[in-house]
């Protein structure tokens, strides 16, 4: 018999950052967040902990994994996950190929959510005329004049050292951001902002290109999310070195 019992992030954190990182599963900081913020249930059985699941907001299933001895149970396990709260759909990164293979058994739509990117490292001569400093609480009138609401708590933001000031000839081009990978600490999620009158002139490429830098200074490796159909992001990242082997589906059951 498989019952679920609740526990908190903290409890496993240590299990699921490990199964993320042995399986080089790609999570950027938008899904993270949908993880981290999730109600988490130990799965058990024959009162043997055997895995875990996660469901954000009652209805959205974020994470599933079962011990490998015990996968032969996992369909079955999988239908009673559906079952808690009032579930009707998951995220799920295409790298996860366990809880991908589960969710697509028995579905009744999958739509395209996002795409993960990560550098490829190809050591190129990536000089730009661009230059990025930390911001810091005197930035952020300039932050909320000319960022369009792109942040949703600046305050926040520079209490974490996630933005960045991108500047050209002495003058405000843009934003940076990094943001801190907590499942997989290896990873940085990077992304940028381009105050309107600068875009489709190469700012958010080199934006990019100087902030994989500083993340490389700190020995991790960058990566970027997009939601699925902003292609104009998608091909600034492919610009600044960035290449695509994971998608985030969201499948509707």
């Amino acid at each position: 018999m498989v019952v679920f019992e609740r526990y908190k992030f903290d409890e496993i954190k240590e299990r699921i950052c490990r199964y993320y990182h042995d399986n080089d599963i790609l999570i950027d900081s938008f899904f993270e967040d949908h993880v981290i913020e999730s109600n988490f249930y130990k799965i058990i059985c024959r009162k043997e902990i055997i895995g875990y699941c996660a469901i954000y907001n009652k209805s959205l299933i974020t994470l599933f994994n079962i011990e490998r001895k015990y996968s032969y149970l996992a369909q079955e396990i999988f239908m009673k996950v559906k079952q808690l709260e009032e579930v009707s759909e998951a995220f799920v990164p295409t790298g996860d190929e366990f809880m991908l293979s589960l969710c697509l058994d028995n579905f009744s739509r999958v739509e395209k959510q996002a795409y993960f990117t990560r550098d490829l490292d190809m050591n190129e001569d990536n000089q730009t005329n661009i230059n990025l400093r930390m911001a810091v609480h005197s930035d952020k009138e300039i932050i909320e004049k000319y960022s369009e609401n792109f942040f949703e708590n600046i305050d926040k933001s520079i209490s974490k050292e996630c933005i960045y000031i991108a500047e050209k000839d002495n003058e405000l081009v843009g934003f940076g951001v990094i943001e801190k990978g907590i499942i997989r600490e290896d990873l940085q999620s990077i992304g940028m902002f381009v105050r309107e009158e600068f875009r489709r002139i190469g700012i958010g490429t080199n934006i990019l290109r100087e902030l994989k830098i500083i993340v490389k200074s700190k020995r991790k490796k960058a990566i970027s999310g997009c939601w699925y159909y902003n292609h104009n992001s998608l091909k600034t990242q492919f610009k600044s070195g960035n290449y695509c082997e994971t998608r985030l589906l969201r499948v509707k059951f």
